[in-house]
């Protein structure tokens, strides 16, 4: 998600991030993957629904700790994964 505030549009925009350290302390992150490719070989191991759907609901208990939903009246990302950027 913070390659995406960054203006980064595929997954190879990783490094648009800059200074790693900088940022893990500036959101509180152990890590930063070193290469676009971390994510997408994360990513390819996802071969089921019922995988599929765990990896959801964990991205969305992630979600709720860090948003304070409370402040959140009109905006909203929409991820659609059927977009290539090339």
């Amino acid at each position: 998600m913070l390659t995406v505030y960054t203006g980064g549009e595929r997954f190879a925009h990783l490094l648009y991030l800059g200074n790693a350290e900088a940022i893990k302390k500036m959101f509180s992150i152990e890590e930063i993957p070193k290469a676009a490719t971390t994510l997408t070989r994360l990513f390819r191991k996802i071969k089921t629904l019922e995988l599929a759907n765990k990896v959801s609901q964990k991205l969305w208990e992630f979600t709720d700790k860090i948003m304070d939903w409370e402040k959140v009246d009109a905006d909203w990302f929409n991820f659609d994964s059927s977009v290539i950027v090339r």
